[in-house]
């Protein structure tokens, strides 16, 4: 039994590649006029325009097939260039933490994919539609689940004060920190403190 090939091909490649051949060929004709009677295309020679409607229908598929196969060209190449670019994003949030400095003595551990709830207008987990026949009045009240990507450390202290002194050769930004009277310095791991410094 045969099989079928199905070939899909779109006219309009073929119509613009026969169009540009035949301007092409008037061209030719003022160009050379002894060669006229052969690409006219009324009264032209039957051969020509068959090899012209040939090499129509062959030029559109290699272009339509050049066209289709452009995106994965340009994958290719902007994944060498720049892999981060076709690369999906998470969504992404930045938590502040503020631990009540009174009660915190001691730095504390929040461990990395600690699960984490934004709030919401009505502190639901769900979706609710109101009049759900009409599409314009929805009234949506989701909270939104992260996870912490690292651990960190939450430390008895507070920025007092930021200033920045970098010069031309190097970048310095001075942070000052306060802490309250009962917080013993023996107690603080200043090494285990991070910095988010902005995009």
């Amino acid at each position: 039994m045969c099989g079928v090939i199905s070939v899909a091909f779109e006219e309009r490649y073929y119509r613009e590649e026969l169009d540009y051949l035949r301007q092409l060929g008037k061209l030719l004709a003022q160009e050379k006029p002894h060669l006229a009677h052969f690409l006219a295309e009324k009264e032209g020679d039957p051969d020509v325009e068959r090899l012209m409607e040939a090499f129509a229908f062959m030029s559109g598929s290699l272009r339509q097939k050049l066209e289709d196969e452009f995106p994965e060209f340009t994958h290719g190449l902007i994944r060498m260039l720049w892999a981060n670019y076709l690369r999906p994003v998470p969504a992404m949030t930045v938590i502040a933490y503020e631990p009540k400095t009174d009660q915190l003595k001691v730095p504390v551990q929040v461990c990395r994919n600690e699960l984490i709830r934004s709030r919401s207008e009505k502190s639901s987990l769900t979706a609710q539609k109101v009049l759900p026949d009409n599409h314009d009045k929805i009234v949506s009240s989701v909270a939104c689940h992260f996870t912490l990507a690292r651990d960190i450390w939450l430390q008895p202290l507070r920025i007092l004060d930021t200033r920045n002194a970098s010069s031309l050769k190097e970048g310095i930004i001075d942070i000052s920190f306060t802490a309250d009277n009962n917080v013993s310095p023996a107690m603080l791991d200043l090494n285990k403190i991070t910095f988010w410094l902005g995009n």
